[in-house]
């Protein structure tokens, strides 16, 4: 476990001795039975809730790659203040934060069949340097609660050999940009046969596109599906 993810528990441990469980998006206190989020709140998050895992929005924002399934868990507003939920995960030290909301996502999605077939968990890579800074992978953080709910294991194949931010870029630009930043060259003892990539947000798609890019070009007969949190808007 990296030294920074340890300081980042080490702050969530402090806050809940000194601050009660409140829901994370009215901070309302929380009641028995209530985790994460209040019952009402819960009820008005703006899930994600596309027919089919095979043909949808997502598949339609990473069209370069074949995908298998996609899906998101909810949609992700940048003014909404459920928006604070994946915020908080990033920039607020709340690596726990990241596992809470990836086990309630999986547990929602499981409902559907979603994880049927998967047989392996891979995440977006961060840049060491923002790795350092932030001192955990907001993404790996989603993908252990995912692995919870689910029981398929977390396997890190792909890295981020640069970095630089994405804001200003146009998606075109977003896409050559990407396809630069990202390698599966963490070498894997059993390469699965569907994995099932996962990042916080998808926005213009072009990350999801450069990884599902990078896995294929290192396993070429590999089935890659795609899980997010928040799908932007």
């Amino acid at each position: 476990m990296a030294i920074g993810e340890l300081i980042s528990r080490g702050f969530e441990a402090l806050a809940g001795m000194l601050y009660p469980r409140v829901c994370e998006v009215c901070g309302r206190g929380l009641v028995d039975g209530e985790h994460t989020l209040c019952l009402d709140c819960r009820y008005q998050l703006p899930l994600w809730s596309a027919a089919d895992f095979t043909d949808n929005e997502i598949h339609e924002r990473v069209m370069r790659q074949p995908v298998l399934k996609a899906a998101a868990y909810c949609h992700y507003y940048k003014d909404s203040p459920y928006a604070r939920l994946i915020q908080d995960i990033k920039y607020a030290h709340r690596p726990s934060l990241g596992r809470e909301m990836g086990a309630v996502a999986a547990r929602e999605l499981a409902k559907r069949d979603f994880f049927d077939g998967i047989d392996a968990i891979t995440v977006v890579p961060l840049h060491r340097r923002k790795l350092l800074l932030r001192g955990y992978n907001q993404s790996l953080m989603i993908a252990r609660g995912v692995s919870q709910a689910t029981g398929i294991p977390v396997v890190e194949t792909l890295r981020c050999l640069s970095h630089g931010t994405q804001t200003l870029r146009g998606r075109w630009q977003r896409w050559l940009n990407a396809r630069s930043i990202y390698s599966a060259d963490i070498e894997l003892p059993q390469v699965p046969a569907h994995a099932l990539l996962i990042d916080d947000v998808i926005t213009s798609g072009a990350t999801i596109m450069a990884c599902v890019e990078a896995l294929h070009r290192r396993y070429p007969s590999m089935q890659v599906s795609v899980m997010a949190l928040g799908l932007a808007r």
